[in-house]
């Protein structure tokens, strides 16, 4: 373990899963020997997103067998950054850690732990596959971000994914937004702490996932995700709005002056009507991008759930439970104060 990072520093861990199968309790079991070789104090929230599998039977073996996991079985499927959020609204920890327990190795843990350690409030886990733009998927991925970085004005990796490292002042600066399910991806970056880097290979389930992301739902992610943090797009649309307006106007005053100059005016009947079918098209644009602000409007103001858990579960041991990671301002734990006094 890096000598920057304190064994008694609390850990937690967040992995959403669906449909993990039958790999769950080994990926789970090689995430928990990292943490409890180099860790006294974590904590492992794995968040079933609705499995429709034997994934909570599994769970129910795994938490006799591994400690300081628990587990929250969601009622129905939510996006994946709401399954990540309610992990963060449960975790404890001095350090968060959000990963996709499918794809992202364990033992890169640590390396990512220290860069925190050493200063960074937030470290993004950039995998090597797309930072060399290895599928169609991360090429576009790359290109939306950097376009979302630009909108928002705000300093990220154009290769990050969801293998993240952050403080407890990030954490507490992201559940501060009401909406942070939705902005999740992009809600470190805009708290304005400082950041590293980190490259890793994902594993080979990665790649199919990745493959299987690519369609309809990353485009509405993207949309999603661009229109929930920057005010910027439907700005554009307002000057181009009043650009197209100003066009029509001066459109329209050309041809009062050309009906008024010339005897003999020909119909034009082809070129007016393309003209007004472009303009009309413009219109829909506006409309459209209008319609999307009012939607988030409207689900924000019925305040219904985000998600509901079904059932939580917890594993037969807790360390950080026994033990109190608290200390004063000399530096004694809780339980060694209460022993002196």
């Amino acid at each position: 373990m890096d000598t920057m990072l304190r064994k008694d520093a609390f850990v937690s861990v967040i992995c959403p899963v669906r449909n993990a199968g039958s790999d769950l309790a080994a990926r789970l079991g090689a995430l928990s020997d990292v943490l409890s070789s180099n860790f006294q104090y974590y904590e492992i929230i794995v968040v079933d997103n609705a499995s429709t599998d034997d994934t909570a039977a599994r769970m129910k073996t795994i938490l006799s067998e591994c400690k300081n996991i628990q587990y929250c079985a969601l009622s129905v499927q939510v996006s994946d950054t709401a399954a990540y959020s309610v992990g963060l609204c449960r975790a404890i920890g001095d350090f968060i850690v959000t990963m996709d327990i499918t794809s992202d190795p364990p033992d890169r843990l640590t390396d990512l732990l220290a860069l925190a350690a050493g200063g960074a409030e937030i470290v993004y886990g950039l995998p090597s596959d797309r930072l060399k733009g290895a599928t169609i998927y991360d090429r576009a991925a790359r290109l939306f971000l950097k376009t979302i970085a630009r909108f928002n004005n705000v300093d990220i990796p154009a290769a990050m994914s969801t293998y993240r490292v952050f403080s407890r002042s990030v954490l507490n600066y992201i559940l501060e937004s009401l909406d942070h399910h939705r902005t999740l991806a992009l809600a470190p970056a805009l708290s304005g702490y400082s950041y590293k880097s980190l490259e890793y290979d994902r594993l080979c389930a990665g790649n199919s996932d990745a493959r299987r992301r690519i369609g309809i739902k990353s485009a509405l992610r993207a949309l999603d995700l661009l229109f929930s943090t920057s005010v910027r797009p439907l700005r554009l649309v307002t000057v181009f709005a009043v650009g197209m307006s100003i066009v029509s106007v001066a459109y329209a005053a050309y041809v009062v002056i050309t009906r008024l100059l010339m005897e003999n005016v020909a119909s034009g009947w082809a070129t007016l009507s393309l003209q007004v079918s472009i303009l009309f098209f413009f219109i829909s644009i506006v409309l459209a991008v209008m319609c999307e602000y009012l939607l988030q409007i409207l689900e924000t103001s019925t305040r219904r759930p985000v998600y509901h858990v079904a059932r939580e579960l917890h594993s037969s041991t807790l360390d950080y439970e026994q033990d109190l990671n608290v200390c004063d301002a000399e530096g004694k734990t809780a339980e060694a104060a209460a022993r002196q006094s």
